[in-house]
């Protein structure tokens, strides 16, 4: 009779990719420059005073000084416009991150917990309990390739044993004591020499 610890070993689904990293955004770009304003004019000159006569060599009168020409009027201070600040770039996307990667499923298989010895059909599952007593399951007879059925052990105090019923199990000839505390498993049928094949882990 074989034993579940001599063959079994668990299958651990593939690693996703890493996604790609965002590409980065586009640079602001920098503000022009604001236009320098309009130099002031400059004012005119103010015109001078009329020149006084002179008096004569006789003791004249006085000559009139003449009047202060008008200051020219100030010119205005040119404005100084300042540019517009360039906009920030947008931030690139960040990279969606992979996926794991592929793991066998037992979705699909119709589940119901077994504390007696019973027969088990494709496509269904038993969640065994052998807490009072031993339980023998009974797989299905004269299996087609890819026929599915799933066993989980929640209670070994008892021994849990497949038996084959005419077809291999892991290409032996022999029933099967489900021996791993805790363990299940999805069983595909896959041919006559290797018969029932444990495909995936089920904790």
């Amino acid at each position: 009779m074989s034993k579940l610890s001599d063959i079994y070993t668990p299958i651990v689904g593939v690693q996703g990719f890493q996604g790609d990293t965002g590409t980065d955004g586009v640079q602001g770009f920098q503000g022009t420059d604001g236009i320098d304003g309009v130099q002031g004019f400059q004012g005119d000159t103010g015109i001078d005073g009329v020149q006084g006569f002179q008096g004569s060599s006789e003791v004249g009168v006085q000559g009139f000084q003449g009047t202060d020409g008008t200051d020219g009027v100030q010119g205005f201070q040119g404005s100084s416009e300042v540019g517009v600040q360039g906009f920030q770039g947008t931030e690139g996307l960040q990279g969606f991150q992979g996926s794991i990667g592929p793991q066998a499923s037992s979705a699909g298989l119709s589940w119901e917990v077994v504390t007696n010895n019973d027969t088990i059909a494709v496509n269904e599952g038993f969640i065994i309990d052998a807490s009072s007593n031993t339980v023998d399951i009974t797989l299905p007879v004269t299996p087609s390739e890819g026929d599915t059925i799933g066993i989980k052990a929640i209670d070994q105090t008892n021994t849990v044993t497949l038996l084959r019923n005419g077809s291999n199990i892991e290409g032996s000839a022999d029933d099967l004591v489900w021996d791993i505390e805790n363990a299940g498993g999805t069983l595909v049928y896959s041919n006559a020499t290797v018969g029932w094949t444990i495909v995936t882990e089920i904790n």
